[in-house]
């Protein structure tokens, strides 16, 4: 049976260690000299880190992520959103029997963390699954680096969105900003990573 499956959504399942920008220079921006907001703050800085990773379809500071799919695709590429992927942790599915299995790299699947959006390439075919939902589980680590590694037009825009949420938190609904700045638009457009929205895939 030939079925659609999306494959741009993927669950944070460990958060970044850290930041791209810190506390200290987010106050200093924003020439705050008290430490009353430091809470606020310190949300307001994941908001935009997770801001700015919505808008560009990646991640910025090491995190891992989990992909589900239905089932492998019928084609023999499998592109993992929400790069720039580092490393994959594992590839698990539940075949015919409704066993778990895990594929091998390098053995079963080829890896590609070189092109801008990451892909894996089965090396014969992808095995047959069960047919349920997700039972595909694929489990990757992803984002620059450090906050060092991540690019400076990143970190500034993540600073002028800081500051923006700062100075009109009216604008922020349950969450979320309404819009973006102009200013973050400008720097964050050439990191944008266009993603694949579906492949379809055979069970």
């Amino acid at each position: 049976m030939r079925e659609r499956n999306r494959i741009m959504y993927s669950k944070v399942t460990v958060e970044p260690s850290g930041e791209p920008v810190s506390l200290l220079d987010i106050k200093k921006d924003l020439r705050v000299d008290h430490d009353e907001e430091d809470g606020r703050i310190g949300s307001m800085i994941i908001s935009a880190r997770q801001t700015i990773e919505q808008y560009t379809n990646s991640s910025l500071i090491t995190q891992t992520r989990v992909l589900k799919l239905d089932a492998f695709p019928a084609c023999e590429t499998i592109y993992l959103p929400n790069g720039p992927v580092q490393s994959v942790t594992s590839i698990s599915y539940v075949d015919e029997d409704g066993n778990t299995q895990n594929l091998v790299l390098d053995t079963d699947y080829y890896a590609d963390f070189d092109s801008k959006i990451a892909r894996l390439e089965a090396v014969n075919f992808w095995p047959a699954t069960k047919d349920r939902p997700n039972a595909v589980t694929i489990t990757y680590v992803c984002g620059y680096g450090s906050a060092s590694a991540v690019p400076s037009p990143l970190k500034s825009a993540l600073s002028l969105l800081v500051g923006h949420l700062y100075e009109n938190r009216e604008q922020v609904v349950d969450g979320n900003m309404m819009e973006l700045p102009f200013g973050v638009h400008s720097l964050i457009s050439s990191y944008v990573i266009e993603q694949p929205a579906t492949y379809y895939a055979y069970r």
